[in-house]
């Protein structure tokens, strides 16, 4: 692993930890296991290195939905891996992290809500192909199927919910299944559903 990635994940150690507010330039480079000359040859400071964290955390994601996105499952079984992989996501992320990012309302949010927007648009890309294949209604809001996935990932999150079902799989499947089954189309004919 390069120096430069060590520290970033490093970083990312020690924001999940800490948070912004209570992490310091030392406890990375030390976590990092280099010293703190190395570490400003590479980054300004905290913001920085915490914005090198946001951009590696969106492009894992991004990287990680474009390989669900271009597998050979139906639309349903990618919606269900998708939220599947949103809400892992959502266990691996420091909330507190999150929530100084936006309350500070500075560089660093801007910089997530771009990454959030970038990735909203592929989403956004990918229901509009789902509708010319056949796998989601056209005539569905795009905007409305977008917040339903978005309830169907929160679901994920209710303790009630979940125990209704044997295992966190058989959940995520028949939430998925629900949410999905209102609409998604026919499958296309060179298609087996």
């Amino acid at each position: 692993m390069k120096t430069k990635e060590k520290i970033i994940r490093a970083a990312k150690e020690v924001l999940w930890k800490k948070g912004l507010a209570k992490s310091s330039i030392k406890d990375i480079y030390e976590t990092a296991g280099v010293s703190k000359m190395t570490f400003y040859r590479m980054f300004e400071n905290k913001e920085d290195i915490a914005g090198k964290v946001i951009d590696l955390l969106f492009e894992e994601g991004m990287s990680r939905y474009r390989q669900i996105m271009s597998s050979g499952d139906s639309f349903q079984q990618k919606m269900a891996r998708v939220m599947e992989m949103k809400l892992e996501d959502t266990k691996n992320i420091s909330p507190e992290f999150v929530m100084e990012i936006y309350q500070k309302k500075g560089v660093l949010a801007e910089r997530m809500q771009l990454h959030s927007q970038k990735s909203m648009e592929a989403f956004i890309a990918d229901i509009e192909k789902a509708k010319v294949e056949g796998w989601v209604d056209p005539q569905l809001n795009t905007a409305m199927i977008i917040y339903m996935i978005n309830q169907a990932s929160n679901a994920m999150n209710d303790p009630q919910l979940i125990n209704l079902f044997p295992n966190i799989g058989e959940a995520l499947r028949q939430i998925s299944a629900f949410y999905f089954h209102g609409i998604c189309g026919k499958a296309p004919k060179n298609t087996e559903s």
